[in-house]
């Protein structure tokens, strides 16, 4: 665990909150979902979102997106929310796969257009 949080505490996180002023962990700045068009405009390298659904679904339909890699564990619930909400179109296309140990599967998407 000790690894892991030294890790997590060395990189630049960034948070996207319109409501947030301050960010107390380490390395970590806040931007307003507004700020991305400026980011990906620079291309100062690769970003990862982890945990926001909502933020990665906005971005797709913004274009902002380059590539998507759904983590998959094999763990059936039966119910729960679904990454694009029914009816709508995805412009993805599925372009790799990758398994790890105990089934989990990293399943990579690109956009189409």
């Amino acid at each position: 665990m000790f690894l892991f949080a030294t890790l997590n505490n060395a990189i630049k996180k960034l948070v996207v909150s319109d409501s947030l002023r301050s960010a107390e962990w380490q390395n970590t700045s806040i931007i307003g979902d507004a700020d991305m068009e400026e980011l990906k405009a620079k291309g100062d390298g690769d970003l990862h979102i982890t945990g926001s659904g909502t933020l990665v679904r906005n971005w797709i339909q913004r274009g902002l997106v380059d590539e998507v890699i759904l983590m998959v564990c094999p763990v059936l619930v039966g119910a729960g929310k679904r990454f694009f909400e029914k009816g709508t179109t995805s412009t993805l296309k599925h372009v790799g796969v990758e398994q790890f140990p105990r089934e989990v599967m990293a399943l990579t998407y690109v956009p189409t257009t």
